[in-house]
């Protein structure tokens, strides 16, 4: 075969013996440490397992020309999700019964047996009530269960003090849910759920307060929840003669239709030291399938800031976990777009579900959400990585091209259209979907702004003063974030840069005081990224209008200047390109040559500045002379400027949070960002 042909075709066998040897060279169990022949009853399918240290690598093989299956004995592995080398896809976690695989003519699987977190630590706790499983929130038994949900909340992705320690939980009220279509009032039996609000006292700091819908199964159904919902159980529970297990409610079919008729019945719910209601929208009677009680319930399995429950294929119940008093931003902007605005692009809101405290003193605590559910290829997160990661493949496979030896534009706003050929293999693919981001973006700002009789949506002018305050925000939380990340002793040189360059960060930072102009601020999405945005297949639908998840209620409400969600998305652009690098590098692994590496980073910062330079210019365009849109370049420049590194400082608090393994992106970004120039 002719070698060039073969190294200009990513598809090729000389590039698929690349990622091999990669896989091969990362994982050592294939060369080193033990066999084990597993004795599956089709002879035709050879499985075999490879073990060294911490590594247990699965191999199976299609012997025949023919479509096989087989049942493999991985009752050692329960629990272990098997996860796909070559894709990184998790496959079903093993359970009780024998572990049921296909392949296709001659097709083999390589698997990394992965434990999760849940399945290699303590065991799980065991509690014992006389009476009913809720009695578990009652006396004695109720400080037991106490004591236990410290280890279990730092575990928990929506848990947001990671970096802190937990002093002390409490249980603050625990609301009985009854059964869908019980009589209100009436107890003739324990509750499908119960709706804990629990109080975290931290180390230092304020203490926080959190949202957990808890349910009970004994018997049979326990132990399927068990196997195939490991992840959803707490502990394991017995009620004078009958063992089961507490498990989060949001698995529980019972909890989200009883939510879900409490919405559609408006109905109040009252607990200790406060009542839960119903707020439904004039839109949910479009939702009315979906709250029928055979309406099928699937929980969404990607553990998030939130939890997301689906019902059918129509609906999407959004349970928030982090408890907050007032008025949540999603909440306002859904129903705004939904009832007031013209707005195609957003889901319509069905309603809410809120806590109200008895004491009056504060607002009501948004505990759940249901909206619109779109179906969706993916979201735009996935939808660019993807593409991303084949267009490199195909760039690194023609890197001999001249088209491929490019220059990155200096500046997001300094773009040449008639020096970039139409079909570039980088950023040619990306161009139209980033200039039809750019213009729903516009058209979301236009609607959020289109009504200036409503105080919460009138656009009102950005000051100096707001300049001020805006500055010295930015200068107070980089201060705290370093100072954080300085303490946890995280040990990177991108890291190590931006600690030494503070002081000129602030300086950065200090420039929006100096731009002038006017200017109108208005009611933003507030947390603007790829992950926010579903890709239809012909159009993009924006979601989540609930704001950046550590900022406070009061924070997120706070009318910006639209800039805001252009930095935010710009960012997640650089993340994209990141990650894309990333799974690259995971597919080749050491197989790639240093040349490439350094061709690699000069393609992604092309395709970076690009990208966003082309969405930053389909907004503008498709805003025109709005009154939150900058008159001028100056103008411009400083306020995007100001909103890229100040978003980038507080993706670093994120990361070093919750993501420790990512906390080189946003550094790297805070680096480029000082060194560049829009």
């Amino acid at each position: 075969m002719n070698v060039e042909a073969q190294q200009e075709n990513p598809n090729s066998l000389l590039w698929w013996m690349r990622r091999l040897i990669a896989l091969r060279q990362r994982y050592r169990a294939f060369g080193r440490g033990t066999i084990e022949i597993l004795l599956p009853e089709n002879r035709k399918i050879f499985a075999f397992i490879r073990r060294f240290n911490d590594e247990q690598i699965l191999c199976v093989f299609n012997l025949s020309r023919y479509v096989q299956c087989a049942e493999l004995d991985l009752s050692e592995f329960r629990g272990a999700v098997p996860v796909e080398l070559f894709g990184n896809q998790e496959f079903p976690p093993v359970g009780e019964l024998p572990y049921f695989i296909t392949l296709g003519p001659h097709g083999f699987y390589w698997f990394s047996l992965q434990r999760e977190a849940a399945a290699s630590a303590s065991p799980r706790p065991k509690f014992e009530v006389t009476g009913d499983w809720d009695e578990l929130f009652r006396g004695a038994a109720r400080r037991k269960f106490e004591n236990f949900l410290p280890s279990y909340l730092v575990q928990r992705r929506w848990f947001a003090q990671k970096a802190r320690s937990i002093t002390s939980v409490n249980v603050f009220d625990a609301i009985p849910i009854p059964v869908a279509g019980a009589v209100a009032g009436r107890r003739s039996a324990a509750p499908a759920a119960v709706l804990l609000v629990v109080y975290v006292e931290l180390d230092h700091g304020s203490p926080e307060r959190y949202v957990l819908p808890l349910a009970y199964l004994a018997g049979a159904p326990g132990e399927d929840l068990n196997k195939w919902h490991a992840e959803s159980v707490l502990a394991e529970l017995t009620t004078g003669t009958e063992r089961g297990v507490l498990f989060d409610a949001v698995y529980s079919h019972d909890f989200v239709h009883a939510m879900a008729d409490l919405l559609a019945r408006r109905r109040t719910l009252v607990g200790t030291n406060g009542r839960v209601q119903g707020a439904p929208t004039p839109a949910l009677r479009d939702f009315d399938d979906c709250i029928r009680d055979d309406c099928p319930v699937t929980t969404l399995s990607a553990e998030q800031s939130n939890s997301s429950v689906l019902l059918g294929d129509q609906a999407i119940f959004k349970f928030l976990r982090r408890f907050e008093e007032g008025i949540n931003p999603e909440v306002e902007i859904g129903r705004f777009l939904s009832e007031q605005a013209d707005f195609p692009y957003a889901p319509r809101m069905g309603g809410s579900i809120e806590y109200h405290a008895n004491n009056h003193t504060a607002g009501p605590a948004t505990l759940a959400i249901l909206g619109e559910f779109i179906a969706n290829e993916e979201d735009g997160w996935h939808y660019v990585i993807d593409a991303l990661t084949h267009g490199l493949e195909e760039a690194l496979a023609h890197r001999g091209d001249p088209e491929l030896s490019v220059t990155p534009p200096q500046g997001l706003l300094s773009l040449h259209r008639d020096q970039l050929e139409p079909a570039n293999p980088l950023v040619g693919p990306h161009l139209e979907w980033a200039s039809l981001l750019g213009r729903r973006t516009a058209q979301l700002h236009a609607q959020l702004a289109s009504d200036p009789r409503d105080p919460n949506f009138a656009p009102e002018p950005l000051t100096t003063l707001d300049r001020q305050s805006l500055y010295h925000g930015a200068r107070s939380l980089t201060r705290q974030v370093l100072h954080e990340v300085s303490t946890l002793g995280v040990t990177s040189p991108n890291v190590a840069q931006v600690l030494e360059r503070e002081e000129e960060i602030i300086a950065h930072l200090r420039r929006l005081t100096t731009v002038t102009g006017d200017l109108m601020r208005i009611r933003c999405h507030g947390d603007f990224h790829l992950g926010q945005v579903l890709w239809t297949g012909k159009d993009f639908v924006i979601i989540d209008f609930e704001g950046e998840p550590f900022r406070s209620l009061g924070r997120r409400r706070l009318k910006r200047p639209a800039m805001v969600d252009l930095a935010g998305m710009i960012r997640s652009f650089h993340y994209a390109s990141q990650a894309a690098a990333l799974q690259l590098s995971r597919n080749l692994g050491i197989a790639m040559q240093d040349s490439e590496l350094g061709e690699l980073d000069n393609w992604l910062t092309f395709w970076h500045r690009w990208v966003s330079g082309t969405f930053l210019e389909s907004y503008l365009e498709t805003a025109g002379t709005a009154s939150y849109v900058p008159k001028n370049r100056a103008e411009l420049s400083g306020l995007l400027d100001f909103f890229l590194l100040e978003k980038a400082v507080y993706e670093l608090s994120y990361e070093v949070n919750t993501r420790p393994g990512w906390i080189d992106i946003p550094a790297r970004g805070i680096l480029d960002i000082l060194d560049a120039r829009l």
